[in-house]
């Protein structure tokens, strides 16, 4: 197995980003059909039975018939909140923090449930079959708090490298799982959120590795470990590569 290495990373990044300009590199005319696929899987993650191709109908504004309307509403809203993380990506002077979070959870849950949005939870919350059993209540504004120091802090020092912040920042916050409802969702937004604003491109986690990802969050949970970091690392080697691919960049 390949251990991280950040730096051969960053060399595969910096070999493609030289032969595209942003519009090719941020994938601009693609970037339709990327929110298509990336709201699927998702929100399929969290137990959406929308198809990829009603997923794509309902974000044209077709009607896709007999559905459940929270279904429908949470892929219109996980495309929205994908416009808004996607915006903030060209101000590369902005910092991104707690605000930024309870956002993308207020439009995640707009239409669904009007109470809990962007608010942190007032009960306790675990995972079904498992004894995990997430903070209580009245730990979250101060693990939040800590939390926002972190990642602030982070991208004012720039230390780490932007992919194992996005991993660290998406590990954490499902860690923290502040939100009632949407906190995976809003997990993978923040972590695209970072990349996109350090001009990575964003990561999708399809449905079909659902299994694989859960693993590596609980494996990172419990043994203190880099397997989630690995994941992400994986994932954008995955995606460098096929970018390479698409472009005629194969042997660069």
């Amino acid at each position: 197995m390949n251990k991280i290495n950040y730096d051969n990373l960053t060399k595969k990044y910096l070999e493609i980003k030289k032969y595209l300009n942003n519009e090719y590199f941020y994938h601009y005319k693609n970037m339709e059909n990327f929110d298509v696929k990336y709201t699927y899987h998702s929100t399929a993650i969290e137990g959406n039975t929308l198809t990829l191709h009603e997923t794509s109908l309902v974000l044209d504004g077709i009607s896709v018939g007999d559905k459940n309307i929270k279904e429908i509403f949470e892929v219109v809203n996980h495309s929205k909140a994908f416009d808004y993380i996607f915006k903030i990506k060209s101000k590369s002077e902005r910092i991104i923090d707690v605000e930024d979070i309870s956002k993308i959870h207020s439009i995640i849950l707009d239409n669904i449930n009007e109470y809990n949005r962007g608010v942190y939870r007032r009960v306790n919350v675990g995972i079904s079959g498992t004894n995990i059993i997430f903070p209580y209540p009245n730990e979250l504004p101060l693990l939040m708090y800590k939390f926002n120091e972190w990642l602030v802090r982070e991208q004012e020092i720039g230390i780490i490298h932007p992919v194992k912040l996005a991993a660290q920042a998406h590990l954490r916050f499902v860690n923290i799982h502040p939100f009632v409802d949407g906190n995976g969702r809003t997990a993978r937004l923040l972590m695209n959120m970072i990349l996109l604003k350090n001009s990575y491109p964003p990561l999708i986690i399809e449905v079909d590795e659902k299994n694989k990802y859960i693993k590596a969050i609980q494996d990172s949970q419990d043994n203190d470990n880099d397997t989630f970091d690995k994941f992400i690392y994986d994932k954008m080697m995955e995606s460098l590569d096929n970018i390479k691919k698409d472009f005629g960049f194969a042997d660069i």
